[in-house]
């Protein structure tokens, strides 16, 4: 009997502290922050949002988008704040599947769907005004009192991102250079976005062999190719001596970095230097 009456005690301690950590979660939720994966996206939710509002990110500076995996403590973070917007990058998946085990009526909102292998939608500036739509939709979601302070912000960053693009536009132009070379494929919409061609070095983590970089040389001179764009997460070293042979000149930009209108004018820059080269 009486280790029946000890069990029923467990039992009910066990039912109280459950009771009490839901409550206290509940009691957590910072409905002023909400999460997103990196911080080029951050950029532009902090353009729109209101000032009373917190940007949280997971993925720390000079960590690869393609391999990397959330801690434990970060997924608590998320789970205590108001939402995580999500932008369809496949280490996002993990991250949504652990936040589904803990929470399944967590805001976890889509803000962009990626089909593509390259995770860099941040770098192409059609893509930034789909995203910056979406993020101004959501956020009035989420904070239907602050919309006319979202609506306004919203056009200031349009407006920026339009004299941005007419700048991009007028150095790749003024270059023309119709080709250039990449360590890792970072720009396929950048590319995609002014008709120019990448050439990427490696591809899917694979390093390339001595009959792909002779054929990369080839290409070179038939393209009159004379930079390279390396990245800090992927460096060089590996083809340092392909770059010295085909007398390369290699610039190394941060596309991970939170200001993605310095970084697009960055990288515009180096086309329309490079063109009077």
């Amino acid at each position: 009997m009486k280790n029946k009456i000890t069990i029923f005690a467990l039992l009910f301690i066990f039912f109280i502290l459950a009771i009490s950590n839901i409550s206290c979660s509940k009691n957590n939720i910072d409905k002023n922050t909400i999460y997103t994966s990196m911080d080029p996206i951050k950029f532009i939710i902090d353009n729109i949002k209101s000032d009373e509002i917190n940007v949280g990110t997971i993925m720390k500076p000079g960590s690869d988008p393609h391999t990397f995996e959330i801690s434990p403590k970060d997924i608590s973070l998320i789970l205590n704040s108001y939402a995580y917007l999500k932008i369809g990058i496949p280490f996002e998946e993990n991250i949504v599947d652990k936040i589904n085990k803990q929470n399944k009526k967590f805001n976890i909102i889509s803000i962009y769907e990626n089909g593509n292998n390259d995770p860099h939608i941040w770098l192409s500036v059609k893509i930034i005004n789909v995203l910056a739509e979406n993020i101004l939709n959501e956020l009035t979601k989420l904070y239907p009192q602050n919309k006319s302070i979202f609506d306004d912000n919203y056009k200031i960053f349009i407006d920026k991102l339009n004299q941005i693009e007419k700048s991009i536009r007028f150095n790749i132009e003024s270059s023309k250079i119709k080709s250039f070379l990449i360590i890792h494929p970072a720009l396929t919409y950048f590319a995609d976005d002014y008709g120019l061609t990448q050439i990427p070095i490696e591809e899917e983590g694979k390093i390339p062999t001595g009959n792909d970089l002779i054929e990369l040389s080839k290409k070179i001179k038939e393209d009159k190719i004379r930079f390279i764009f390396s990245q800090p997460e992927f460096p060089s070293r590996q083809v340092s001596q392909f770059i010295k042979d085909n007398d390369l000149k290699e610039y190394n930009i941060n596309f991970l970095d939170y200001n993605i209108f310095n970084t697009l004018i960055l990288i515009s820059e180096v086309f329309l230097n490079e063109g009077k080269r």
